[in-house]
């Protein structure tokens, strides 16, 4: 009953508020996980919703399992694999984006504040081992490499891919 409380106290002047994204105004972003009102997550839920509504998809693919824990935003895919290698959900392909072997490309690939882990994971990723040669020579990061790796191998010739950053 206290939570219902404090989530309506929250969620009300949320509801309200808008941002603009590429001249649409989008809603702010409420959910109880993770207390993430506060957080960034609270405009790159909208700014992925918003892309998934206006750009016509058949198979898609999540880089790291986000939208899994707001099932009411995203339920409606035809078909939808998500990848992830360190968190274990049902439904998850729990493999490093660079050698995960899908059975079909996809024409619309999101990923929600993922890549940025992808190098050292601020220290929690046990496997990280500092590069000393990425590949092709021209890579700063094994995120950059993934990202390329994702868009050459796993996207289709005129699929959309959209990553976001917590940078702000």
């Amino acid at each position: 009953m206290i939570f219902k409380i404090i989530e309506v106290a929250v969620k009300v002047p949320f509801r309200k508020r808008t941002f603009m994204y590429n001249t649409a105004p989008l809603h702010y972003f409420f959910h109880s996980y993770n207390c993430f009102w506060r957080k960034v997550r609270t405009i790159e839920i909208p700014i992925i919703r918003n892309y998934l509504d206006i750009y016509p998809h058949n198979r898609t693919l999540e880089i790291g399992n986000v939208t899994k824990h707001y099932y009411d935003t995203f339920r409606d895919f035809k078909e939808k694999d998500t990848v992830d290698k360190y968190e274990e959900a049902y439904d998850v392909y729990n493999e490093d984006i660079f050698t995960f072997k899908p059975r079909y490309q996809y024409d619309f690939i999101y990923s929600i504040s993922t890549f940025e882990h992808m190098d050292s994971d601020g220290g929690n990723n046990p496997d990280y081992k500092k590069p000393k040669k990425l590949l092709e020579n021209h890579y700063s990061s094994y995120a950059f490499c993934n990202m390329d790796r994702v868009i050459k191998d796993l996207l289709i010739k005129k699929g959309l891919f959209v990553a976001t950053f917590p940078i702000g």
